[in-house]
């Protein structure tokens, strides 16, 4: 997905091309140095053999080796040599690129500074730093070097090409882990570019990195709004570039659970491998692997099993640690669903790793394993699994949402830096008007007139942003409402040896709703569908302290119609939770509770009604009602302030009881 550590050319292309589009010479600029300016004739060739380098043509590595043998000087050779040593590093060997880049270093330390010998030395420092991510280097060397790059090729005679090698630094800040600089750096190429001329073309690769960091942040919408814009001009991608472009689509889905279109993204780059004429290369197997994953989170175990058998003979015989892991994970996950136990043991004795796994695939195994330890009664190993799972997660969650919060400040920054540009050039614009006396007053009214709509623009982007800190901030909040996960396991584990089977099956569905708590808590917002799933797992878990007295009943419309409605996570829960706490937990006599939806062509009613004394604002002072009822508040102020058509409403109901009701428009517009 990529949930393996088994390697795709993605790496190599995605750099390597901005690498390559450095070594192709715009015009010699104004020197004063003649004998330092190419000819145009020499400038176009370069850059016919550039483009052709990049494209892989036929011909083209010897079509550079000519060059550099006719070459009419040394600093043509070495123009050349340079472009010759941008080639190796798309090879097997690209410490071969490291001999041409020393001998270019060592010659060039006898020119003085200019434009040409600036790109030339940028050139070399990209070039080091290229074949150090290659080499998965220090990432902090490979920063420097191309941000040293950066700063000579600023000033030299090929800026047009400083959008690649921001586009190099956002992958280079990715490899850090630093995604709030990489999703600066992949914004800025697009600036850059757009500021160059540069069509929409030229400037995909850009838009498939930013969706890369904006799935690493867990920001989906983002992601699939970049790669929907390449989606558009898909042929306009090298042959390379389509292959990782449709794996990384179908990542984007998987991760955010929608397996359906996750599967119509791998069946997308199935067929394109078929065309090609490629159906037994590595991207191939991993494609099929994907699927079989997918097949597998959709009950469709046959799929499954089918494309599993295609691909696992080719991990065992090349060895490949991540694939064979991956492979019996599957095994797995299918024995589960057939119930075959055995089958999962052998698969377990059977595997001998050395290298470390990718987290992802540790949590999918996990998954899987703390299902099938539960089910054959060894509780404590399987809490032990779903413990690991939900440290890493939150963990994850944590470093989410601290980078995107500060991806969001970034945006802002970079909002007001471009708003301050956009009003110095109209002041200069309006200056050099007033000097020529032409029009004055118009033009100054003109500026005016912008300056008060860019400003209103600012203020309201900037609200808008503060409006998504509040909601991460109050989701921050709704995680730390929750009791810890490691005090709830230590206390589980301690207690499952000592209980007996019904205690323990107890056990288990309290697991299971503390992992719900966890998954929906963390989502702003879910399906109406989903949260209600969640508030029965609740209840079931009331039932057994409330007593024999305790009656629920639910109404509720056919799933589809409560799937295609969002609301705030948790609202339905606090308002149940409220009911049993508040309302019937001290009531004599049998307590009712009743939860019912209603939904029509405009908007979804949901009641959650007790049969208890009633709802008294003297008992608002309890500081748990208070948390429950300030989120929903809270939530609601800032979901209304964004939807000022269509609005969530709260009404509280003193009638035999207590009826808490929440009214959501059909049409609401999500954080």
């Amino acid at each position: 997905m990529n949930k393996q550590s088994i390697p795709i050319p993605e790496k190599i292309f995605g750099l390597v091309f901005a690498a390559i589009a450095m070594l192709v010479f715009s015009a010699c600029q104004f020197n004063s140095d003649s004998s330092n300016c190419r000819s145009a004739a020499k400038t176009q060739r370069l850059m016919a053999l550039g483009d052709s380098l990049k494209r892989q043509q036929p011909g083209s590595v010897d079509s550079i080796r000519h060059a550099m043998a006719t070459a009419d000087d040394s600093l043509e050779y070495y123009d050349y040599a340079l472009l010759y040593a941008s080639h190796f590093l798309m090879t097997v060997t690209p410490d071969s690129s490291l001999f041409y880049v020393d001998k270019a270093e060592h010659f060039l330390k006898a020119f003085p500074v200019s434009p040409r010998i600036n790109g030339m030395r940028a050139r070399m420092l990209a070039a080091r730093g290229s074949h150090l991510y290659l080499l998965h280097g220090n990432p902090d060397s490979v920063v420097r070097l191309y941000r040293s790059a950066y700063q000579l090729l600023s000033v030299s005679d090929q800026t047009s090409y400083l959008p690649d090698l921001a586009a190099n630094m956002a992958d280079a800040y990715a490899e850090k882990h630093d995604l709030t600089k990489a999703s600066h750096w992949f914004r800025k190429a697009l600036v850059l570019a757009d500021s160059l001329g540069r069509n929409d073309t030229q400037t995909l690769s850009y838009r498939m990195g930013l969706g890369r960091v904006y799935t690493a942040l867990g920001d989906f919408p983002s992601a699939l709004r970049s790669y929907k814009i390449v989606d558009q001009r898909f042929d306009d991608l090298t042959p390379a570039m389509q292959i990782v472009f449709l794996n990384n689509y179908g990542n984007t889905y998987y991760y955010q659970k929608q397996y359906r279109q996750s599967l119509k993204a791998f069946r997308r780059l199935q067929r394109h491998l078929e065309q090609k004429g490629t159906p037994d290369v590595l991207d191939m197997k991993i494609c099929k692997l994907n699927m079989a994953d997918v097949f597998l989170r959709l009950h469709q175990s046959d799929s499954s099993r089918v494309y599993l058998e295609q691909v696992e003979p080719f991990f065992h015989q090349r060895n490949i640690e991540a694939g064979v892991f991956y492979c019996n994970t599957i095994r797995i996950g299918l024995a589960l669903h057939a119930g075959h136990y055995a089958d999962i043991e052998h698969t377990l004795r059977q595997e001998r790793l050395s290298a470390p796994v990718n987290p992802m695939l540790k949590d999918i195994r996990y998954e899987y394993l703390s299902e099938y330890y539960a089910r054959t009664g060894d509780y404590s190993r399987a809490y032990r699994l779903q413990k690991s799972v939900y440290e890493t997660h939150d963990s994850i969650m944590n470093r989410q949402n601290i980078a995107r919060a500060n991806d969001i400040m970034v945006r802002l920054s970079e909002d007001t830096l471009r708003l301050h540009n956009q009003l110095r050039v109209q002041e200069e614009r309006a200056n050099y008007q007033v000097n020529l006396h032409i029009m004055g007053g118009i033009v100054a009214f003109l500026i005016v007139v912008v300056s008060v709509l860019l400003a209103k623009l600012f203020y309201n982007r900037k609200r808008t942003l503060q409006r998504h800190i509040d909601m991460l901030n109050l989701r921050l909040t709704i995680v730390r409402q929750r009791i810890s996960p490691h005090f709830i396991f230590n206390v589980l584990n301690s207690c499952v040896g000592s209980y007996g089977p019904n205690e323990a099956n107890r056990l288990t569905l309290l697991a299971r709703l503390i992992r719900s708590s966890l998954d929906i808590s963390s989502k702003t917002f879910v399906t109406l569908d989903q949260e209600i799933d969640f508030v029965k797992q609740f209840v079931e878990m009331e039932k057994s302290l409330m007593g024999q007295d305790f009656i629920v009943s639910y109404d509720f419309p056919p799933t589809d119609k409560m799937n295609a409605i969002l609301i705030p996570s948790m609202f339905v829960q606090i308002l149940t939770e409220n009911a049993i706490i508040h309302g019937l937990k001290h009531k004599e006599g049998e307590k009712h509770l009743m939860i019912s939806v209603a939904i029509d062509d405009q908007q979804a009613c949901i009641c959650v009604k007790d049969n208890g004394p009633g709802f008294d604002i003297r008992a608002y002072n309890n500081a748990k009602a208070r948390i429950g009822l300030n989120i929903i508040r809270h939530t609601m102020a800032i979901i209304n302030e964004e939807n000022k058509s269509s609005k969530i409403r709260f009404d509280i109901h003193n009638d035999h009881g207590c009826s808490a009701i929440l009214t959501v428009p059909r049409h609401l517009k999500a954080l």
